[in-house]
């Protein structure tokens, strides 16, 4: 699909979820990002890597800060909820 004005292709994108799980507290935290079997597969990927963030923090809030600039950094934004 195009856009007529531009002529750039437009993307589709999609929701992903995660629940973040850290310490006995539990956040489901949302992020967009293309609607692709290469993005879906960053995003197992993302998942899979995120114990790693975990492991290096000592706090609810740090985790939940590492945890959504860890997805930022496989092409995910948060989306505010």
């Amino acid at each position: 699909m195009c856009d007529s004005d531009s002529g750039e292709a437009k993307v589709a994108l999609k929701n992903y979820i995660v629940t973040l799980r850290f310490k006995g507290m539990q956040k489901r935290v949302w992020f967009v990002g293309e609607d692709s079997p290469k993005c879906r597969a960053r995003f197992a990927e993302a998942c899979h890597a995120l114990d790693a963030v975990g492991d290096r923090c000592s706090e609810w809030m740090e985790f939940i800060t590492s945890a959504v600039a860890h997805f930022g950094n496989y092409g995910f934004s948060r989306i505010p909820r």
